[in-house]
């Protein structure tokens, strides 16, 4: 699996909230880490660590890009 196939088959969007100021669409894993990386430090914990988690498998190739969207 390269990287040249990695966008999702559906992509995550982030509506506006206080945090987020307007809406993103995210449609692979290297653009859902930038986000939980830069945009995302309100909320860390077990859930921000395995969804970070799963987006570095994506992009070492260990595992498909739609695992790391659920």
């Amino acid at each position: 699996m390269g990287m040249e196939n990695s966008k999702w088959n559906v992509p995550v969007v982030l509506l506006p909230s206080a945090q987020i100021a307007k809406e993103r669409m995210i449609f692979d894993a290297r653009d859902a880490a930038q986000v939980l990386i830069s945009e995302w430090p309100w909320m860390r914990g077990r859930h921000y660590d395995n969804a970070l988690r799963a987006c570095a498998l994506v992009l070492g190739g260990f595992i498909e890009p739609d695992a790391a969207r659920t």
